[in-house]
């Protein structure tokens, strides 16, 4: 027998051994298992129990998801009305609408300002006049807790957020947070602009009113901003166009007026005409800037129309909503066997520490 014969001899010796004695390690890791089955079955059945307790004390969840998808004309860069709209300095529609991007507009709809402006806004509800604050108020702990300090329709009494008072601020606030932890606004899918608004809450009317009212405010948010420069722009023409009418009028009577003043005179007389001529002059001179700003007017409200974004609403919340509760047969079963082995990888490195230190 030649030495790697023995070597390959030794080897396989050493293997077996191996082999062996981890195979008794863990025949001695069961036998230590059952010795500690107390410890593993109650440890788990009671975080089995807390778990469950907690599913089971959870108040159902009503889900109200609404979609919407915003269109806007894209604005051309060229052409014969831009240029010629140009000329009068209206912008027909040429900006970049990057400040109004998809992902600036979910963190618009998730902003504080908007929600608590959707909190506070009037509405119908039961054919009574009321805010979502006030409906918030009735239907959470929050009137309870203080029931003395805060009377009926505390919102609806001062819709002015600028004139709160700090103990108003402080509850909208509260609700603003309580509302935002529940809210989810995402992208359908990253190949379509169509965005899902999501919320949460224990009242099924509210999750409902508050997802229809958010969107509403957003959307008229967006909508006047986005078209607020084209609106300044028809405001304004408006203006000069009524300001040059009653200047055309005026120049109208003032050249009646003069006719009339000099019927009969005698022709030889120019100077006699020079008033007749001047109104005269006045009526052309107003009727051209009438004309030119009337058409500019015209081009500046198809600016505001270019520029005005529409939005189409795809999936409402109906009643009666999505109902969500955590299961307690669920939470306790896997809280149950995620703990059962957790302890029993906690003893395993217990009973291996004990088992090579005596080694």
């Amino acid at each position: 027998m030649n030495a790697d014969q023995i070597k390959y001899q030794d080897s396989n010796t050493d293997d077996e051994i191996l082999l062996r004695d981890l195979i008794g390690n863990i025949a001695l890791f069961i036998k230590y298992l059952k010795k500690k089955w107390l410890v593993l079955f109650a440890g788990s059945f009671m975080l089995a129990a807390v778990a469950g307790g907690y599913a089971f004390l959870q108040k159902s969840q009503y889900v109200a998801a609404l979609s919407f998808v915003l269109e806007e004309e894209k604005a051309s860069t060229g052409g014969g009305l831009s240029s010629i709209a140009s000329q009068f300095g209206i912008d027909m529609g040429s900006s970049s609408s990057g400040v109004f991007s998809q992902a600036n507009l979910i963190e618009l709809i998730k902003s504080r300002e908007l929600i608590e402006n959707a909190l506070i806004k009037k509405i119908v509800f039961k054919g009574k006049t009321t805010t979502l604050a006030d409906i918030y108020l009735d239907s959470s702990d929050l009137r309870k807790g203080v029931k003395q300090q805060i009377p009926k329709d505390y919102f609806l009494s001062q819709p002015d957020k600028e004139q709160f008072l700090p103990e108003q601020a402080t509850l909208l606030r509260t609700m603003y947070k309580s509302v935002f932890s529940n809210l989810d606004v995402a992208p359908k899918d990253k190949k379509t602009s169509i965005i899902v608004v999501e919320f949460k809450n224990p009242n099924e009317t509210f999750s409902k009113l508050f997802v229809d009212n958010l969107v509403q405010t957003v959307s008229d948010f967006y909508i006047k901003t986005k078209s607020q420069k084209s609106q300044i722009n028809v405001e304004i023409l408006e203006r000069q166009v009524d300001s040059l009418r009653a200047s055309l009028n005026s120049a109208i009577s003032g050249v009646a007026l003069t006719v009339e003043n000099t019927f009969n005179a005698n022709p030889a007389l120019s100077l006699i005409k020079t008033p007749s001529v001047r109104r005269q002059i006045d009526v052309q001179t107003n009727s051209a800037m009438l004309a030119q700003v009337m058409g500019s007017l015209e081009m500046a409200k198809i600016s505001l129309r270019k520029e005005t974004p529409l939005y189409f609403i795809l999936d409402r919340p109906v009643l009666p909503l999505l109902r969500e509760k955590p299961s307690t047969i669920k939470y306790f079963f896997v809280t149950g066997i995620i703990t059962f082995f957790l302890i029993s990888f906690i003893l395993g490195i217990r009973f291996f520490w004990k088992h090579s230190n005596n080694n």
